[in-house]
């Protein structure tokens, strides 16, 4: 029984392909999407690469920035398909039903449309609007924030899907005169589309009340508020170095017995 299974010891190269950010943004950036236009294709995230009845699917996150370096986020839906029949027509990026095709990759692709966009994450991943809705939250969730303000505030989507849940980490800045007060300098904001977002705060929120949060081989990320109107639920930073999966890919890559020595030790 092993020795059949050992043919699925290593994932083929045509499925990899689609989970490795490289790959993606070079075909990307030599597709008629961004050779034959003025967009600079700037980073690629990929989100929920999935394996579902018709097929593999992932969600390509790409920022992008014009010849005034105007930069927005461009959500893609890539499904990997064995032929792709015709090559579907190369409208500019810019439109809203583009389509496209990575033959390389054997990946298809199309823009999201906005209904099935969460309402919620334009306003997260804009700086300033992200500014207005964080501050506004805080104050109002915590009186140790009620005079809160950022001098900078800039989003990082880290988790998406498409008409559910969001998860954006926010890198903060304040002003001299409001150095050492205690305000976060990284904070992480969820949204939510049903009611679990409360349930959630409550959770975290009785055990951060607990005594396992002074538990030295245990750290906690701290409840900061939950915003029942909106469904957004702000929480504090665990300091890291990376993620299990960020090194899972990274060892991949690299294929040292080094490396493999290390992914195993985590």
């Amino acid at each position: 029984m092993l020795g059949k299974l050992e043919a699925f010891s290593n994932i083929p190269e045509w499925l990899s392909a689609i989970a490795d950010l490289d790959l993606v943004a070079r075909a990307l950036r030599d597709s008629p999407a961004f050779a034959a236009t003025t967009l600079t294709l700037e980073e690629v995230q990929i989100a929920r690469l999935r394996l579902k009845k018709n097929g593999w699917s992932g969600l390509y996150q790409l920022t992008v920035s014009d010849q005034a370096g105007t930069r927005r986020n461009v959500t893609l839906e890539g499904t990997l398909i064995v032929s792709p029949g015709r090559k579907p027509d190369e409208s500019p990026l810019s439109e809203r039903t583009w389509r496209g095709f990575l033959p390389s990759m054997r990946l298809m692709l199309r823009r999201l449309p906005p209904d099935e966009v969460l309402s919620e994450l334009d306003p997260l991943t804009d700086p300033l609007q992200a500014a207005e809705l964080l501050e506004g939250i805080l104050r109002k969730g915590q009186p140790v924030y009620s005079f809160l303000r950022f001098a900078s505030c800039r989003p990082t989507v880290l988790r998406y899907k498409p008409g559910s849940r969001a998860t954006v980490l926010f890198h903060l800045g304040y002003a001299q005169s409001d150095q050492g007060r205690g305000w976060p300098d990284i904070v992480i904001a969820k949204t939510y589309k049903d009611l679990r977002g409360a349930a959630t705060y409550q959770g975290m929120r009785s055990l951060w009340e607990s005594h396992l949060k002074d538990h030295d081989l245990l750290k906690l990320a701290e409840p900061l508020v939950y915003e029942e109107d909106l469904r957004i639920l702000v929480q504090g930073h665990i300091p890291n170095s990376g993620t299990l999966r960020g090194l899972i890919r990274e060892t991949r890559r690299a294929g040292t017995p080094e490396r493999i020595e290390e992914l195993d030790d985590y």
